[in-house]
């Protein structure tokens, strides 16, 4: 079994090599190569982790193990995997405590898989800190934005008042220019980032990370979008409620007399 990297180093249509001759060399006690013919069965596309290593069958491990065996050193094991019939986690940590107890620091693939995770949820924690202070600047550009329309818009404010229209209204005009703010920018911004993360898939994929070929590493969801916009559309309502409230209690008459 070879692993993506080398498998396109040698052919870049991979499908190509399943099936052919491969010769392996390995080194003898007294310095010599001995080579040996080993039929490729498959190349390892697809991994969680990235793999550079190739794989062969516990019979050749073990005639190539017993042709360097005199070696010094060499029955010693840097590393080894075993694979367990029972799936109980009780059963799994007390074999583990066992090994641990010869020397030997064993891990299982799911110990493996969760220190990927918290490594990608400490990244997702800084990202969202990174959110929370992008949105809470924006809070402030909301918030700076109306109550700039409402000074240029005071005689307008006036006139509308004076005509009929109830604070109500005025309050409920702002606020929805308000949301409405957040909602193109959230919309705009989640467009932005579900384009970016396709490209950024499809770079990663090809140039960094091949193992995880077939793999999203960006992932969006709908009701994840849809509820980051829901928040958005929230804190700015929030953000568009002191001016609204300002607009709404202008004098109609100090309104239209304002230059």
């Amino acid at each position: 079994m070879l692993p993506i990297g080398l498998a396109r180093a040698l052919d870049e249509k991979i499908e190509n090599l399943v099936g052919k001759t491969a010769t392996v060399g390995y080194k003898l006690p007294d310095g010599s190569i001995k080579t040996v013919q080993l039929a490729i069965t498959g190349v390892m596309t697809k991994g969680f982790m990235t793999n550079n290593n190739s794989f062969v069958s516990a019979d050749v491990a073990k005639l190539i193990f017993e042709a360097q065996s005199t070696q010094e050193g060499a029955d010693r094991f840097f590393g080894f995997t075993i694979q367990m019939d029972s799936s109980d986690p009780a059963r799994i940590e007390a074999i583990k405590k066992q090994l641990d107890e010869k020397g030997f620091q064993a891990e299982t693939v799911a110990d493996t898989r969760q220190r990927t995770y918290d490594a990608i949820g400490i990244f997702k924690t800084g990202m969202n800190l990174f959110a929370m202070v992008a949105l809470l600047a924006a809070s402030f550009g909301i918030i700076n934005t109306l109550v700039i329309a409402v000074l240029e818009r005071t005689k307008e404010i006036g006139l509308q008042k004076a005509l009929g229209m109830g604070r109500g209204k005025i309050f409920a005009i702002f606020s929805l220019e308000s949301v409405l703010i957040g909602f193109w920018g959230a919309f705009l911004g989640a467009a932005a980032a579900i384009v970016t993360g396709l490209v950024a898939n499809q770079v990663l994929v090809k140039f960094y990370a091949r193992s995880f070929e077939g793999f999203s590493l960006f992932a969006f969801k709908p009701l994840s979008i849809a509820a980051i916009m829901l928040l958005v559309c929230g804190i700015a309502f929030v953000a568009g409620v002191m001016p609204a409230i300002r607009a709404s209690r202008l004098n109609p008459i100090e309104s239209l007399r304002y230059e």
